[in-house]
């Protein structure tokens, strides 16, 4: 709410800033907000709007022509119907070295009729210079109170269940209850069990596993989970050290990611 509240009033005020960064971890609403935020200042919709532009990563990667082809050429046009032009840039990290130059040489030289917003989990790789430009919104998990306004689950004991996998994330309350949580725990239950096997088993019931994100994601909840029980605690935190260096590897390196969980599954 505090957030929802920060974003109206700066849409509201004369002076809009030129470009923002909404910068947080994953699931935490950054995308969610950013859409909101061009709606305060554009209009309610924004499918089709001449005025607004989203720009996405292809191929994990958003290259130099995204940038000057869709990207500047929609901002040196004046705005159509409304007074302003709004255009979000979702993953900004994924930039290319290139791309971001030239994303530099834009911010150098804002127009008073248009806002950028860079939306990233990973702000560290995005050059210095384009982060001096850009006023910060910091977005964080969601407190428990505020996952429970969203829950609309009367039994109690699932939606703790719920909650107790959530963890405030936003991103993994929408998979969750999209899936069902009994999906979701069948999901747990594997990983759990290649955890527990051999290696050669492991890379065997990897082959189950079809989507990598989310196995890393599923990893994450479970050792944090581990992070409350004494025994366990030290291994926890080593292991999600070694996955939040795996995935900086990824971002970096573009490595092939189901070769970095076999690495990962090598080390635990």
């Amino acid at each position: 709410m505090e957030k929802i509240q920060l974003l109206e009033k700066i849409a509201k005020s004369e002076k809009i800033p030129h470009a923002l960064l909404f910068e947080g971890p994953e699931g935490t609403g950054k995308k969610e907000g950013a859409l909101n935020f061009a709606k305060m200042i554009l209009g309610k919709d924004l499918k089709n709007h001449p005025d607004f532009l989203l720009i996405e990563p292809k191929k994990e990667t958003i290259s130099i022509d995204q940038i000057k082809d869709e990207l500047i050429r929609f901002l040196s046009l004046s705005p159509f119907v409304a007074t302003k032009k709004v255009a979000i840039i979702e993953k900004a990290e994924l930039m290319t070295k290139e791309a971001q130059n030239s994303l530099l040489k834009t911010l150098e030289e804002p127009r008073g009729n248009s806002v950028l917003i860079l939306i990233s989990s990973k702000p560290e790789l995005l050059l210095p210079t384009i982060l001096s430009r850009c006023q910060k919104v910091s977005f964080s998990f969601l407190k428990r109170k505020e996952i429970e306004k969203i829950l609309k689950v009367k039994d109690s004991k699932e939606k703790e269940e719920i909650l107790k996998r959530t963890q405030g994330n936003l991103k993994r309350l929408e998979i969750i209850l999209k899936e069902g949580l009994r999906e979701r725990k069948e999901k747990e239950e594997l990983i759990e069990k290649i955890l527990k096997g051999g290696f050669y088993e492991r890379l065997k019931l990897l082959e189950k596993v079809k989507n990598e994100d989310e196995f890393l994601e599923i990893l994450v909840t479970i050792f944090k989970r581990k992070l409350f029980n004494e025994k366990e605690k030290e291994k926890a935190k080593k292991v999600l050290k070694l996955i939040l260096n795996l995935e900086m590897t990824n971002y970096l390196t573009k490595t092939n990611k189901r070769s970095l969980l076999e690495f990962l599954l090598l080390q635990i």
